[in-house]
């Protein structure tokens, strides 16, 4: 008769331990507080269901930002918590401890944030710390928060006096290490869609998976998981992705099947893959290349030009670098101003201006770029587009960067026109005895002063300048 009792109570044991459970949930712990954020990575909370249906919930090495210092309060274990069903296969459980501060930080530590002309004045008269903890979980994830006061008062001639009165928050955000998740792989045009080479995704803490692939320009791809079910854009046709996307982390919304995602650019990206909320973030640098001009020509009202699609002003490139240069003249037909602006291919006909759209260049504005003194001799920021410059009469040597999308206009001055007003008179005599008297300097005006070109600027350049008012 024993012997069938201890067999019983042996199976019986052995049914219920069979019904315990134990679920390690890794992921991100976050502390808010008024002394800002801090994040723990790597947090885990390990939950073990009891024999009588109960739930403990042990959390290591728990940190928070306390009063501007990061505490470390070992490990928290909240004991016999009722799971309460909350719905679609979620429960929650509550739980809540009392932590002694100077069981923590010790007596010296809490004295230590008294300001030193008070300490021996006041003793420690109350510390608690009730830490509240409120988890939502299943097999899959888990999300809980801690809400924390922290109260400190000190014995100060006989009363009590609060000291420290602080509400710290912690969140936690984190999936099961023992749930398998299918996996999910990328394909496409880099590895020929060959599926016997995908590449596998990586899932981490936060719940999201990552993977990074090189690819060359126009490359296609999806993604597809271990139950063969495709992840593609939502796009009538392939959806190219643009370098805002990239650059601004946009998120890219998956659907199921979907079409191909497409990358003008090559590259080498990072695909972060969100499968609860079907959406993506591709990161990476965008290094689109730009393609070097066999020619680039100046469009517009220069060296008596017309606007037209077909005709235009070959500019001279450098040998050994994407640097074009060109004289111009600019004759002030449009009341003392020219408009210009570049294209790197002319059209055939003088009316066809939509077969040169794409490979025009202009200024870096909404409309005309005026051209003023203090912008001469500066680099000029160019795009794509038509914006035109506007240029007053004279005659200038442009110098154009096209790897740095930059213009340099320097005017060419006749000698003696110091003020750069495109004539010699008295102005500039006027000028160079400003220099002399040393009540302006050479950098105040356009014009070269130094007429004899000896290093100084004094009364035999004065002379020069007027004999060549005086034409002599």
């Amino acid at each position: 008769m024993m012997k069938k009792i201890t067999l019983l109570l042996t199976v019986l044991l052995c049914s219920m331990t069979a019904l315990a459970a134990s679920t390690d949930y890794t992921g991100t712990m976050k502390t808010n507080s008024s002394q800002g954020t801090t994040v723990d990575n790597n947090a885990v909370i390990k939950l073990d269901k009891s024999l009588l249906g109960l739930y403990t919930a042990t959390i290591d090495n728990f940190t928070l930002n306390l009063m501007g210092e990061e505490v470390n309060f070992g490990t928290l274990e909240y004991s016999n918590m009722i799971g309460i069903p909350a719905g679609n296969g979620y429960k929650t459980i509550k739980g809540s401890k009392t932590i002694d501060l100077t069981q923590v930080l010790g007596e010296d530590g809490i004295l230590s944030m008294i300001p030193e002309q008070y300490r021996s004045l006041i003793s420690l008269a109350g510390l608690t710390y009730p830490v509240t903890m409120e988890a939502k979980f299943n097999d899959v994830e888990m999300t809980a928060t801690f809400d924390c006061h922290v109260t400190v008062s000190v014995s100060f001639m006989g009363f009590d006096v609060p000291l420290i009165d602080e509400t710290v928050n912690k969140e936690f955000a984190g999936v099961s290490k023992n749930q398998p998740e299918p996996a999910l792989y990328l394909v496409g045009s880099f590895n020929e869609w060959n599926e016997e080479e995908m590449v596998p995704l990586t899932l981490g803490n936060d719940g999201k998976w990552t993977v990074t692939q090189a690819m060359d320009a126009d490359a296609e791809f999806k993604l597809k998981d271990e139950k063969g079910e495709w992840l593609g854009a939502v796009s009538d046709g392939n959806f190219i992705v643009t370098k805002e996307q990239v650059t601004d982390a946009t998120l890219l919304t998956l659907s199921s099947p979907g079409m191909n995602f497409q990358i003008p650019v090559a590259g080498t990206w990072t695909l972060t893959v969100d499968k609860e909320n079907l959406n993506m973030v591709i990161s990476g640098e965008w290094n689109e290349p730009i393609p070097e001009p066999v020619d680039i020509y100046i469009l517009g009202e220069v060296n008596e030009n017309s606007w037209a699609p077909n005709v235009g002003l070959l500019m001279t490139k450098a040998e050994d670098a994407n640097i074009y240069t060109a004289d111009i003249t600019a004759d002030g037909r449009n009341d003392g101003f020219n408009y210009f602006s570049f294209t790197t291919k002319l059209a055939e006909e003088a009316t066809d201006w939509a077969a040169i759209a794409p490979y025009r260049i202009g200024a870096v504005s909404e409309g005309d770029f005026w051209v003023t003194d203090d912008m001469l001799n500066t680099d000029l920021s160019l795009q794509a587009g038509e914006a035109a410059f506007k240029i007053p009469t004279g005659k200038y040597a442009l110098t154009l960067d096209y790897d740095a999308m930059t213009l340099v206009i320097k005017k060419d001055l006749i000698p003696g026109d110091v003020n750069g007003d495109g004539k010699v008179d008295v102005e500039d005599v006027n000028a160079v005895i400003n220099i002399i008297l040393n009540l302006k300097t050479t950098e105040d005006y356009p014009g070269n002063a130094d007429l004899l070109e000896d290093g100084k600027v004094d009364v035999e350049d004065l002379n020069a300048v007027i004999n060549l008012i005086l034409a002599i």
